[in-house]
């Protein structure tokens, strides 16, 4: 289980590390401080699409996947779906998350 402390703003900080398998098997650790956003979905668009729910492991590996450019965005973006089908049962909100990131992600690339 993962385990967040409220940071900043619409921040959140990792409380202690946490491992996440990604689909290739690669075993991937998120240290303990590391801070993200969750998702990154601007307020207008929270009535569609909520930045919290069962997609937080796969958006904070996300966001840690972007912070260190592993692979490539394709790869990273990849994961998140990966992880997010694995945990929330409500595959159109992952898919709508896939394809936002797959066509904005590059401004955070």
């Amino acid at each position: 289980m993962m385990k967040l402390s409220h940071h900043k703003g619409k921040k959140f900080i990792i409380a202690e590390d946490f491992k996440e398998t990604l689909s290739d098997g690669y075993v991937i650790t998120i240290p303990k401080g590391f801070i993200t956003d969750l998702s990154s979905v601007p307020r207008l668009l929270w009535w569609l699409i909520s930045p919290f729910g069962d997609f937080i492991k796969a958006s904070v590996l996300h966001d840690f996947l972007y912070y260190l450019k592993f692979d490539n965005r394709k790869f990273c973006d990849y994961q998140m779906l990966y992880i997010s089908n694995r945990d929330n049962k409500n595959k159109l909100d992952n898919y709508l998350r896939y394809y936002a990131v797959r066509l904005f992600g590059w401004l955070y690339w």
